[in-house]
C-alpha cells in the first residue's frame, strides 16, 4: 500500500511539472483504466484520490486540449500529443461520470476541486456522452447543484462549478439536464451568487457568468421557461434593474457625482451585468412567443414588476450614466420594454401610468418616451421610444391615446403635457426632420385609430403658430 501511494504521488509530481509533455504522451486508455479502479476502489482515502485525481486531470487536459478528440469538434488541424493512443480513447477510458460523481460526495476540498474540473474537460471531449451518463447517474445533477452553493475557501469550487456549468447548459448541453437543473432549484443558486456577488456594483465577471447560464438555460428549453415564469425568477431581475448605483457608489466612497442629477461613470463591467439583465427578459419572450404562451409570460413579467423596473431604468438610470456604447444600452432596453407591453393590458397600464424621477423631478413615463420619439438626436433611440409608444396605445387602448393627445394646445407652448409636446411636431415647423414629422404624425395616428372620439378633437385643434 505505501509503496502504491509513493507511486502515485511521484507519477502526479511527474505529469503536473512544468515541462510533463513526455510524460503525458505515454498515456494509454490501460493506464487511465488502472487510475480510475483506484478511485473505484480507494475512493475513501485521501493519499489515494488526491494524486489519482492529478493525474486525471492533467491526462484529461492533454486530451482536451488536442484538435480531434472527438468528432464532433470540427478542427483536426493539431497533432495527438498521444503516442500509442487518439485524444478520444484516452477521455473515453475516464469517462465513468456515476463514479467521478459518486467520489466527490463527502470528498475533501481538492477531490471535490479536481473531480469539477474533470468534469468540465470530459464534457467538451463528448458532450453527448457526457449528458447521457450524467442522466444516469442516481442524484448526479443535484449533486452538481450543491457545487454552486459551496462558498467555503472563496468560493473557489464554486467558481470552478460555473465553469462546468457553462459547458451543460452550452449550445453542446443536453436539453434534458437543463431541465433537470432548473427542477434542482439551480436558478435560486445562480441568483443568489449573483446578489452575493454585489449584482451589477462592481462588475463581477462571476455575477455576468451566472446570468449567462441563466440565459443558456431558458433559451430554446419550454420546459426551463415554464419554470422559470412559475417560481417567480423574474423578480430577481427586477431586484437587478432596481440596482441603485449613485447610492452605491457614495456608499463605496468612490467617486460620485457632484450632484443627484449629475451623470455617473459606471464600471464597464457593470453595464455588460445589466445588459445582460435585459437580455435575460428578451429571451424569456421570445422563447414564450414561439411556444404560444407569450400571453402568460407578460403577466408574469407584469406581476414580477419587470416592466415598471425596466421602464424606470431605461428612463432615469440609464441616462444619467455616462457610457461610451452610442447609446445600445437604452435601445435595447426601449426594445425588450415595448416587446414586454407589447399585447399586454397589465404591462401596458403599468407604463401608462408610471413617472420616473429625472432632473430632480417626477416626469410621466409617456411624457418623457415621447419626448425621445420626436427629440433624440440618436435614430435607433428614437425608432425605439415610437414603437413602445406604439405598443401602449395598440395594448391599453383609449386611455394611452387620450394621455398622449391631451392638452394639444392652440397655441405653441412648453406645457408638460403629451399633447402640448406633440402638437408642434405635428402642425408646425419646430425642429422640422422627416423622422420627427413622421413620428407625430404615427403617434397621431395610433391614437387615433385606438379611440374614434380623438379623430374630432386633433382635426378640429386651431394651431396659432407655424404651420408647416
Amino acid at each position: 500500500m505505501d509503496e502504491r501511494r509513493r507511486a502515485l504521488a511521484a507519477t502526479a509530481q511527474m505529469v503536473t511539472a512544468p515541462n510533463a509533455a513526455r510524460c503525458v504522451a505515454q498515456f494509454k486508455p490501460s493506464n487511465v483504466a488502472m487510475l480510475m479502479e483506484i478511485l473505484r476502489h480507494f475512493g475513501d482515502s485521501p493519499d489515494f484520490v488526491t494524486p489519482t485525481l492529478e493525474i486525471l486531470l492533467a491526462v484529461a487536459s492533454a486530451a482536451a486540449d488536442s484538435d480531434g478528440a472527438t468528432s464532433t469538434n470540427g478542427n483536426h488541424g493539431a497533432t495527438n500529443v498521444f503516442v500509442a493512443a487518439t485524444p478520444a480513447d484516452v477521455l473515453k477510458a475516464m469517462s465513468d461520470v456515476a463514479l467521478l460523481v459518486g467520489n466527490m460526495r463527502g470528498g475533501d476540498f481538492w477531490c471535490r476541486y479536481n473531480t469539477v474540473s474533470l468534469l468540465t474537460k470530459l464534457h467538451k471531449g463528448d458532450p453527448a456522452g457526457f449528458g447521457a451518463k450524467l442522466l444516469a447517474t442516481p442524484n448526479g445533477v443535484a449533486d452538481l447543484v450543491d457545487v454552486l452553493n459551496d462558498a467555503s475557501n472563496g468560493g473557489a469550487l464554486r467558481d470552478e462549478g460555473l465553469l462546468l456549468f457553462m459547458e451543460l447548459t452550452g449550445p453542446q448541453g443536453n436539453d434534458e439536464v437543463k431541465t433537470i437543473l432548473a427542477f434542482e432549484n439551480c436558478f435560486e443558486s445562480l441568483f443568489t451568487i449573483i446578489h452575493d456577488e454585489g449584482g451589477p456594483i462592481g462588475g463581477s465577471v462571476i455575477a455576468r457568468d451566472c446570468l449567462s447560464i441563466v440565459q443558456n438555460m431558458i433559451r430554446a428549453n419550454k420546459n426551463t421557461q415554464k419554470f422559470f415564469r412559475e417560481m417567480g425568477c423574474a423578480r430577481e431581475l427586477t431586484k437587478l434593474l432596481q440596482t441603485d448605483f449613485h447610492a452605491a457608489l457614495a456608499t463605496s466612497g468612490g467617486p460620485g457625482p457632484s450632484s443627484p442629477s449629475s451623470s455617473l461613470v459606471p464600471d464597464a463591467q457593470s453595464m455588460e451585468i445589466m445588459r445582460a439583465v435585459v437580455d435575460t427578459i428578451r429571451i424569456v419572450l421570445e422563447g414564450a412567443d414561439s411556444n404560444g404562451d407569450g400571453g402568460d409570460a407578460r403577466t408574469v413579467l407584469t406581476q414580477c414588476g419587470v416592466p415598471a423596473a425596466l421602464g424606470a431604468y431605461v428612463f432615469a438610470t440609464l441616462p444619467s450614466l455616462r457610457t461610451d456604447d452610442g447609446g445600445a444600452a437604452e435601445v435595447e432596453a426601449l426594445r425588450t420594454l415595448a416587446r414586454c407591453v407589447a399585447g399586454c393590458k397589465a404591462a401596458s397600464d403599468t407604463i401608462k401610468s408610471a413617472t420616473v424621477r429625472r432632473h430632480g423631478a417626477d416626469s410621466s413615463t409617456m411624457w418623457v418616451a415621447l419626448l425621445g420619439a420626436l427629440t433624440d438626436s440618436n435614430a435607433d433611440r428614437q425608432a425605439a421610444s415610437a414603437r413602445l409608444l406604439y405598443a401602449v396605445v395598440a395594448s391599453s387602448g383609449t386611455d394611452a391615446a387620450q394621455l398622449l393627445v391631451r392638452g394639444l394646445a392652440p397655441r405653441p407652448g412648453a406645457g408638460t403635457s403629451c399633447g402640448q409636446l406633440l402638437g408642434p411636431y405635428l402642425f408646425a415647423t419646430r425642429k422640422p426632420t422627416p423622422a420627427t414629422h413622421n413620428i407625430a404624425c404615427l403617434v397621431t395616428a395610433a391614437c387615433i385609430t385606438s379611440s374614434s372620439g380623438l379623430a374630432d378633437q386633433v382635426v378640429t385643434t386651431a394651431w396659432d403658430g407655424d404651420v408647416a
